[in-house]
């Protein structure tokens, strides 16, 4: 069995040695590169026999106002430091099944990013609220998809729910390419505000 953890980043203040070293850690979801076993850094803390891997995936974003335009930078990361996998069990199907879980967070990276792509954001200190609310939104429905993958791939050991949700996860993230987190460049978001700010 594997088990993820998820990350609020809004949650958490680090100070700036912490926040250098969680950004060594991270690995940001790119179309050409696949998660490996090396990617999975942490010692195993398999105190369940039943458990053979541990991932890490999170969503990150940052706003930046200027005038009638805003930048935004929505990415997704895998923490190499918190991930740890039993390399003595060699499982393509395993290491599959966890790339599953980073995928998943790519696709409501992507839903969320749309979502800011197409919203007139308030002037006000609601603009805030706004952006916090459209991000723990989807972070909720993500933590749910990746609960419901694991209970119907049995963690990846059932064979033909593996590849049914693998095919289903390759159809979301081909829907919401245009959003892909890797497309940095791309978006704009319209907002009434004359201020500058910056959400993280």
């Amino acid at each position: 069995m594997n088990r993820i953890i998820f990350f609020l980043i809004l949650i958490f203040i680090l100070n700036p040695i912490q926040c250098l070293l969680a950004q060594n850690n991270k690995l940001f979801w790119s179309q050409k590169r696949a998660l490996s076993v090396t990617d999975f850094k942490a010692l195993i803390k398999n105190d369940n026999s039943y458990e053979n891997a541990l991932a890490s995936v999170g969503i990150s974003y940052s706003v930046t106002f200027d005038n009638s335009k805003a930048d935004i930078v929505i990415k997704t990361f895998f923490r190499t430091d918190l991930s740890w996998f039993d390399k003595s069990i060699q499982s393509d199907w395993l290491l599959q099944h966890e790339q599953g879980h980073f995928d998943i967070a790519e696709i409501f990276a992507r839903k969320l990013k749309k979502e800011m792509s197409n919203i007139l954001l308030p002037k006000n200190n609601d603009c805030n609220k706004v952006v916090t609310d459209m991000y723990d939104k989807y972070f909720n429905e993500m933590k749910k998809m990746q609960e419901l993958y694991d209970k119907e791939t049995d963690h990846s050991r059932n064979r033909n729910e593996q590849l049914r949700w693998l095919k289903k996860i390759d159809r979301l993230l081909q829907q919401y390419s245009y959003y892909s987190t890797e497309n940095l460049d791309k978006h704009k978001l319209h907002t009434s505000s004359n201020r500058k700010q910056i959400i993280q």
